[in-house]
Protein backbone atom coordinates (compact mmCIF):
# COMPACT_ATOMS: atom_id res chain seq x y z
CA UNK A 1 0.00 0.00 0.00
CA UNK A 2 1.28 3.42 -0.92
CA UNK A 3 -0.23 6.71 0.24
CA UNK A 4 0.97 9.99 -1.21
CA UNK A 5 0.59 13.14 0.88
CA UNK A 6 1.74 16.19 -1.04
CA UNK A 7 5.43 15.52 -1.55
CA UNK A 8 5.58 12.86 1.19
CA UNK A 9 5.06 9.27 0.11
CA UNK A 10 4.27 6.64 2.73
CA UNK A 11 4.74 2.98 1.88
CA UNK A 12 4.09 -0.14 3.86
CA UNK A 13 6.95 -2.13 5.33
CA UNK A 14 6.11 -5.05 3.01
CA UNK A 15 6.29 -2.79 -0.07
CA UNK A 16 9.70 -1.51 1.04
CA UNK A 17 10.92 -5.08 1.60
CA UNK A 18 9.71 -6.18 -1.86
CA UNK A 19 11.34 -3.16 -3.49
CA UNK A 20 14.62 -3.83 -1.66
CA UNK A 21 14.54 -7.49 -2.71
CA UNK A 22 14.00 -6.54 -6.38
CA UNK A 23 16.80 -3.97 -6.22
CA UNK A 24 19.13 -6.57 -4.68
CA UNK A 25 18.27 -9.08 -7.45
CA UNK A 26 18.95 -6.40 -10.09
CA UNK A 27 22.28 -5.56 -8.46
CA UNK A 28 23.32 -9.23 -8.35
CA UNK A 29 22.40 -9.63 -12.03
CA UNK A 30 24.32 -6.48 -12.97
CA UNK A 31 27.41 -7.62 -11.03
CA UNK A 32 27.30 -11.02 -12.74
CA UNK A 33 27.24 -9.29 -16.15
CA UNK A 34 30.14 -7.01 -15.16
CA UNK A 35 32.21 -9.99 -14.05
CA UNK A 36 31.41 -11.91 -17.24
CA UNK A 37 32.00 -9.07 -19.71
CA UNK A 38 34.44 -6.81 -17.85
CA UNK A 39 32.13 -3.83 -18.29
CA UNK A 40 28.66 -2.59 -17.45
CA UNK A 41 25.98 -1.34 -19.80
CA UNK A 42 22.77 0.62 -19.88
CA UNK A 43 20.16 -0.18 -22.51
CA UNK A 44 17.56 2.33 -23.64
CA UNK A 45 17.38 4.51 -20.52
CA UNK A 46 15.43 7.71 -21.02
CA UNK A 47 17.05 10.84 -19.60
CA UNK A 48 14.27 13.26 -18.53
CA UNK A 49 14.29 16.64 -20.29
CA UNK A 50 17.16 15.52 -22.55
CA UNK A 51 15.88 12.75 -24.77
CA UNK A 52 12.82 10.63 -25.29
CA UNK A 53 14.46 7.92 -27.41
CA UNK A 54 16.70 6.56 -24.67
CA UNK A 55 20.43 6.02 -24.46
CA UNK A 56 22.74 3.06 -24.52
CA UNK A 57 25.99 3.24 -22.59
CA UNK A 58 29.00 1.16 -21.64
CA UNK A 59 31.42 1.74 -18.78
CA UNK A 60 34.78 0.01 -18.28
CA UNK A 61 37.06 0.24 -15.21
CA UNK A 62 40.66 1.44 -15.32
CA UNK A 63 42.99 -0.26 -12.81
CA UNK A 64 46.17 0.96 -11.10
CA UNK A 65 49.26 -1.15 -10.37
CA UNK A 66 47.73 -2.56 -7.17
CA UNK A 67 44.63 -3.67 -9.08
CA UNK A 68 42.33 -0.99 -7.65
CA UNK A 69 39.81 0.80 -9.86
CA UNK A 70 40.96 4.41 -10.24
CA UNK A 71 38.38 5.59 -12.77
CA UNK A 72 36.07 4.36 -15.49
CA UNK A 73 35.77 5.15 -19.16
CA UNK A 74 32.21 5.55 -20.37
CA UNK A 75 30.62 5.96 -23.76
CA UNK A 76 26.98 6.70 -24.43
CA UNK A 77 24.81 7.45 -27.40
CA UNK A 78 21.22 7.50 -28.60
CA UNK A 79 19.77 3.99 -28.48
CA UNK A 80 18.78 4.15 -32.14
CA UNK A 81 22.38 4.94 -33.20
CA UNK A 82 24.59 3.03 -30.76
CA UNK A 83 24.20 -0.76 -30.51
CA UNK A 84 23.91 -2.27 -27.04
CA UNK A 85 25.58 -5.59 -27.91
CA UNK A 86 28.44 -6.63 -25.64
CA UNK A 87 30.60 -7.25 -28.72
CA UNK A 88 29.65 -4.08 -30.62
CA UNK A 89 32.44 -1.99 -32.10
CA UNK A 90 31.84 0.75 -29.49
CA UNK A 91 31.98 -1.64 -26.54
CA UNK A 92 35.09 -3.44 -27.77
CA UNK A 93 36.92 -0.19 -28.57
CA UNK A 94 36.11 1.20 -25.12
CA UNK A 95 37.31 -1.99 -23.44
CA UNK A 96 40.56 -1.86 -25.44
CA UNK A 97 41.17 1.80 -24.50
CA UNK A 98 40.57 1.11 -20.81
CA UNK A 99 42.99 -1.81 -20.95
CA UNK A 100 45.66 0.35 -22.62
CA UNK A 101 45.17 3.11 -20.05
CA UNK A 102 45.40 0.58 -17.22
CA UNK A 103 48.66 -0.76 -18.65
CA UNK A 104 50.09 2.76 -19.00
CA UNK A 105 49.57 3.41 -15.30
CA UNK A 106 51.15 0.11 -14.31
CA UNK A 107 48.29 -2.39 -14.06
CA UNK A 108 49.19 -6.05 -14.55
CA UNK A 109 45.64 -6.89 -15.73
Amino acid sequence: MCIKLGTIQLTSRRDRQLTAAREWENLEQTLAEVRQHGMSRVIGNVVPNINERGINAFSVPVFDRQGFVVCALTIMGHADRMPSDWDSASALALKQRASLLSQRIGSQR
